[in-house]
């Protein structure tokens, strides 16, 4: 078994990747929404834990699914399908929030030179590796000190696709938990 497969949270240790979310686990969803994004955005970017791309994904997907999931209790299932430019907004925020606190971990606490993970006070035993691009630049640092309404276009875009992409697994699940109630299946 690789070091990778051990991975069971993200770096910083505040999530579990089998944290269960609208009854799947955070894992689940984040290979179904990225699975959807690629089909829109047509990349073929592979995520797997341990990684920058991963621990990525877990934040912004926890943070959104949550939001989601708190809508939904609070507004019922169908408010999912129609979507206000407020709710909206609000997303590219969590996105960006989201994004910014990993990527900040990623840069001041550089996991795959640190053996400990301070949250989970456990060794990291190498799980987590170094990103495939420089994360300290100057372009994301500037990203990171922004507002989401002063993001460049091409990132409001990434962001607006996962949302979609979100919303459209979300849908997905809404129906199929629908029919199993009524056991249709």
């Amino acid at each position: 078994m690789s070091s990778i497969e051990t991975v069971t949270h993200c770096a910083c240790g505040s999530i579990a990747f089998s944290c269960q979310i609208m009854s799947r686990s955070i894992s689940d969803w984040i290979a179904a929404i990225h699975l959807s994004i690629q089909s829109v955005t047509g990349s073929s970017k592979q995520i797997m834990p341990g990684k920058y791309g991963y621990d990525v994904n877990a934040h912004v997907q926890s943070a959104l699914l949550r939001y989601i999931e708190h809508t939904i209790k609070s507004q019922g299932s169908s408010s999912i399908f129609s979507i206000g430019l407020s709710d909206r907004q609000m997303m590219l925020d969590i996105i960006h929030n989201a994004w910014r606190n990993n990527y900040m971990y990623w840069i001041n606490q550089r996991p795959y030179e640190s053996n400990v993970c301070p949250r989970l006070r456990r060794v990291h035993a190498g799980e987590y590796k170094k990103p495939s691009k420089q994360l300290d630049t100057p372009r994301y640092h500037l990203l990171c000190s922004r507002y989401p309404s002063n993001l460049p276009s091409e990132t409001i875009h990434l962001y607006n696709a996962i949302i979609d992409s979100t919303l459209a697994c979300v849908k997905d699940w809404i129906v199929i938990q629908g029919l199993e109630a009524m056991q249709i299946k």
